[in-house]
């Protein structure tokens, strides 16, 4: 930085020379070792500096060219207006960004799948909740045998339950696999607030297979006793892979 301190007088140091005049000139000196030799990258700090010689050089007295310091007028300001004009960064694609976009598909494909099966082929399925219901093939004379339904209309409306939950679930990571696709190139903040419907869908979809049939068949109707309708092996199949698909997705991004 310049050394020039207001007030401060330099000794003439020799007979017939204007002390201002001889401050002006210490103060160009220093300002000169500021500038250096030019050849060096321009920074912020160059610039500032520049700028300040300039002022305490006026103030000293002494006269300031048009000459560029480092490339810049020490009075200008362009480098502020290039780094105010500079163009919006443009974010490529990223191979974890599609992953992410991939796997939701897949839990999406077979959310679609398992509700289409359940529609298509109706009544095999509706075996499996009957049984596990009425509980009639747990161990005989269990004392959890109060639990049993045994109603036809209370079977209906739990098979058409699980079919409601397995649609919706496949229908909010369908949404949300598009809105990661459509932020695919965006900033990392944007391309995290698209992941809100994947969020809600392999939630819903970990209540459906872990809540709906560890929880509630296998503990309460206790399935787990079953060795002919016991779903639990494939819901466990079913909810951790929504459960690593989750976690994976709602990892932050990075620039």
């Amino acid at each position: 930085m310049c050394r020039v301190i207001e007030g401060q007088r330099y000794p003439a140091g020799r007979s017939g020379v204007d002390p201002a005049a001889d401050h002006a000139e210490h103060v160009r000196s220093d300002c000169d070792l500021v500038a250096g030799n030019g050849n060096h990258r321009h920074d912020v700090r160059q610039v500032r500096s520049a700028t300040l010689c300039e002022t305490q050089l006026r103030s000293a007295g002494g006269q300031v060219d048009n000459k560029d310091i480092f490339g810049f007028h020490a009075h200008d300001n362009r480098f502020g207006a290039q780094r105010a004009t500079r163009p919006k960064r443009r974010f490529t694609m990223s191979v974890s960004r599609l992953a992410k976009i991939v796997m939701v598909l897949g839990l999406s494909a077979f959310a679609f799948m398992v509700t289409f099966n359940n529609i298509t082929d109706y009544n095999s399925n509706f075996e499996f909740v009957k049984h596990v219901l009425s509980m009639d093939t747990t161990f005989p004379g269990n004392k959890g045998m109060y639990r049993a339904i045994t109603s036809p209309t209370l079977w209906t409306l739990g098979y058409w339950g699980i079919i409601l939950g397995e649609g919706l679930t496949c229908v909010l990571l369908l949404i949300g696999a598009i809105e990661m696709l459509r932020a695919l190139r965006r900033p990392p903040q944007e391309f995290d607030a698209s992941k809100r419907f994947v969020i809600a869908g392999a939630t819903l979809g970990f209540l459906v297979w872990f809540f709906g049939f560890m929880v509630v068949g296998g503990e309460w109707f206790l399935m787990w006793q079953s060795g002919t309708w016991n779903g639990q092996t494939a819901a466990f199949q079913f909810y951790m892979s929504m459960l690593a698909v989750l976690l994976f997705v709602n990892q932050p991004e990075r620039a």
